[in-house]
């Protein structure tokens, strides 16, 4: 199955918070890829705020970011997910939930690179063992 490979690219950071591990489905190393790239991680807008929206999604990136804990105040990696639409628009969820689901996305239907197209989807809020969580749907 895809899914182990994939997350190890994004699975082991290193303590120092200058490492960075992402996974993108962006293709090309050229210097516009990696600027498109960049623009799409730094821009992009909250998926909180766009809950239920249909995406018709045709890249996906996976950020390790250092988040801190509000219960213990310790510095944790958390799975930064961000969805790019056909439009080029970038939204982005912090989010345990995402992440499986993408994981799991990427296990049936494979990597956006291999669609072929844009694939409708939306993020919803599901309840969780201790209160709730983002997931995808496909539409």
């Amino acid at each position: 199955s895809k899914g182990p490979a994939i997350m190890s690219e994004i699975s082991t950071v290193s303590e120092s918070r200058a490492a960075v591990d992402m996974y993108s489905s962006i293709q090309g190393a050229d210097l516009e890829t990696r600027k498109t790239i960049f623009n799409a991680v730094n821009s992009a807008e909250p998926i909180a705020d766009h809950l239920g929206t249909v995406l018709n999604v045709r890249d996906i990136i996976i950020q390790n970011v250092e988040l801190e804990n509000e219960q213990s105040g310790k510095i944790e990696n958390a799975p930064r997910v961000i969805l790019i639409d056909e439009s080029g628009n970038a939204y982005a969820g912090t989010s345990q939930g995402m992440l499986s689901a993408i994981t799991t996305l990427f296990q049936i239907i494979g990597e956006p690179h291999t669609w072929g197209e844009t694939i409708p989807m939306a993020v919803v809020e599901k309840k969780a063992k201790r209160g709730k969580m983002f997931s995808i749907e496909l539409r």
